[in-house]
């Protein structure tokens, strides 16, 4: 009937584990970014820093020195734009700790490596939206996914080092579980379920009407609240195409707004303009003499996640190393053939790789990949340039050129 329609995952229903709303008003004002990227300043469902301006925070003390860090789950030398910027913000850091399974680029430059222990030694709880013809559906599945052995060694859960972590910083009141089973009974009280009864129906339970019924308010209160919205807004549940009938929206004026006054209401064009990237042959005409191509950096391989799975050989075999995608008639006027070594270079530093002819792309633009270590394309972006909006770093409007090895 029509795609893009906006989901309800269960987890909407869970107790609040980030305490967002915990940080002092204070503090959260002191947010790096929040200045100059306004989704960092007006989200508050990821209320994040905006991590080129972290960089920048750690190496030039601005707009307050930035001396420790935790990584979790996270690999931001071979990730994050301008990967040299970033090695040395890490490097300049007095104390680095990094959790994880293996010794990352991220992690060899840690005062600290804490072994994480992996998804099978460890239980936690996924959701599923089960529903066959959409993802605003009926029905959803909760499973508890049950751990398969001890962590080995010293490892331990993220949760796990999270929590003793809180405990010792004297923050004990919001880190009270003792096993991740009473932690996960916490999260999930709101659905009516718990880890026990997840255990004895390890296909998962359904959740058969929407989550965001099962209100965070509990006792006689919430049932009264879940049964006046059945019977208003979810009374003809799960058809739910066409919801802006007599609903509206999700905007300030409850229409479709092509003109908005949010971002007029912050400094910007209501309306959507074209603006060309900071770095390409027509913004920069002096940088395009000695950086003709634009490039394309960051598309991921499926047989990777980021820079993960790169150990395993029978993914290795199908993607061993990168390749820069270039024209045959591009390739030509330099000399390259189908696997030539070449060297990529761009104002921030150079790579090698092997070439790779295709007629799919166009003359004037060659291409990499993402998460390789010895040919990291992060080398050559650049982490300055961002959308003042969204925060995020051109990717694919980049200068570069291409030669012989």
């Amino acid at each position: 009937k029509g795609g893009n329609i906006f989901t309800i995952p269960v987890n909407m229903a869970f107790r609040d584990m980030k305490l967002f709303d915990r940080l002092p008003p204070e503090q959260a004002e002191k947010k790096i970014g929040a200045k100059k990227v306004l989704w960092s300043k007006l989200s508050t469902t990821w209320p994040s820093a905006h991590a080129p301006e972290i960089w920048d925070a750690i190496l030039h003390d601005h707009p307050y020195p930035v001396r420790a860090m935790m990584v979790f789950g996270a690999n931001p030398v071979l990730a994050c734009a301008n990967s040299r910027v970033v090695e040395r913000a890490l490097r300049k850091l007095d104390f680095l700790a990094v959790a994880d399974h293996f010794m990352s680029p991220t992690a060899e430059l840690a005062d600290i490596v804490l072994p994480a222990s992996t998804f099978l030694e460890q239980e936690r709880i996924v959701t599923y939206d089960i529903h066959a013809d959409h993802a605003w559906n009926s029905t959803s599945r909760i499973i508890l996914s049950q751990k398969a052995v001890e962590p080995v060694g010293e490892s331990l859960p993220d949760w796990e080092i999270i929590c003793r972590l809180g405990r010792k910083m004297g923050f004990k009141k919001y880190f009270p579980w003792k096993t991740r089973e009473e932690a996960i009974n916490y999260e999930i009280k709101p659905l009516g379920i718990t880890c026990d009864q997840l255990r004895k129906n390890p296909d998962g339970m359904i959740v058969t009407v929407p989550p965001i019924l099962y209100t965070k308010i509990p006792g006689p209160l919430g049932s009264v609240i879940r049964g006046v919205l059945k019977l208003t807004m979810f009374r003809n549940y799960p058809n739910m195409y066409k919801k802006y009938e007599g609903m509206g929206f999700m905007t300030p004026s409850k229409k479709v707004e092509l003109y908005s006054e949010k971002l007029k209401e912050h400094g910007f064009n209501p309306l959507p303009e074209y603006t060309e990237p900071a770095e390409s042959p027509e913004s920069r005409p002096d940088l395009a003499k000695r950086y003709p191509f634009i490039l394309i950096a960051g598309t991921k391989l499926e047989a990777y996640t980021h820079s993960m799975m790169r150990n395993i050989p029978s993914l290795h075999r199908h993607a061993p190393g990168n390749l820069l995608e270039i024209h045959p008639a591009a390739a030509r006027r330099r000399r390259i053939g189908n696997g030539t070594v070449v060297r990529v270079s761009s104002p921030r530093g150079c790579i090698r790789c092997r070439a790779h002819l295709t007629n799919t792309i166009d003359p004037r633009v060659v291409h990499l990949y993402h998460g390789y270590r010895e040919s990291n394309c992060n080398v050559l972006t650049d982490n300055r340039a961002f959308d003042p909006i969204t925060g995020s770093v051109g990717m694919k409007s980049l200068l570069c050129n291409v030669c012989r090895a």
